[in-house]
């Protein structure tokens, strides 16, 4: 990827796991959220669906929280853009906001991964319902990168 002169970009990373740190837990589950929806198939039945999904204002907040936590030794006089991806193992859909695999914020990045091949999301084209893959996000991570870092516009 080309830089502006004197730029560096350094890529770094973690694994935490929820169930062995407390700090990730905390985060998850103060962002947790339930919602139903309904959804009507082509012979006119409705049939409702309960998911959770991730609030991505929320995890920002806690992500920030307990920012030294999770990244302890940032340089100083250093912009740096933290990347937090929930990869989750089992196959249930799980977005940020109802809708987005990965939210950009001016501080971080935060992208939601699964198992699950086919998700959908809540947008239409020619009255059939879209999903994306949910095993992977590393489109729509480059694209929040971009977005955080350079302030491209999201499309």
């Amino acid at each position: 990827m080309p830089t502006f002169p004197e730029q560096v970009i350094m890529l770094a990373s973690d694994d935490v796991s929820l169930q062995d740190d407390i700090y990730a837990s905390t985060v998850y589950f103060n962002s947790l959220r339930d919602y139903v929806y309904s959804d009507t198939t082509d012979d006119g039945e409705t049939i409702y669906h309960s998911h959770q999904y991730l609030d991505s204002n929320a995890l920002h907040y806690w992500l920030g929280k307990f920012e030294k936590t999770f990244y302890p030794h940032s340089p100083v006089g250093v912009h740096y853009v933290p990347v937090f991806i929930f990869d989750f193992s089992h196959t249930e859909m799980m977005l940020l906001d109802r809708k987005h695999q990965v939210v950009s914020f001016p501080d971080m990045v935060i992208g939601v991964q699964t198992e699950e091949e086919n998700v959908r999301v809540p947008y239409k084209c020619n009255q059939r319902g879209l999903s994306v893959d949910g095993r992977d996000v590393t489109r729509q991570l480059l694209g929040g990168m971009i977005q955080s870092v350079w302030g491209v516009l999201p499309t």
